[in-house]
């Protein structure tokens, strides 16, 4: 009787709080894959891409031709 009680009860929690995604959300909801916005939209439908604060800058250091360690790929490859 009580291993029931607890399935119905465990059932009902799971039944309130959903997944959100497409499927089972509002009609025009979108999750999206978890990257930020680059730039904006502009009124005539157009999107300005704002590279001095939001678009990532990799800086790579220079290697000295004689340093000891190797590339983990080949350079020709």
């Amino acid at each position: 009787m009580l291993g029931r009680t607890l399935s119905l009860l465990k059932s009902k929690v799971a039944r309130s709080a959903p997944f959100l995604h497409a499927k089972h959300g509002p009609q025009n909801y979108y999750k999206g894959n978890r990257c930020r916005r680059l730039g904006r939209h502009t009124r005539k439908g157009g999107y300005v891409v704002d590279h001095a604060n939001k678009v990532p800058d990799f800086r790579i250091p220079q290697i000295p031709e004689d340093f000891p360690l190797k590339p983990y790929v080949a350079v020709g490859s």
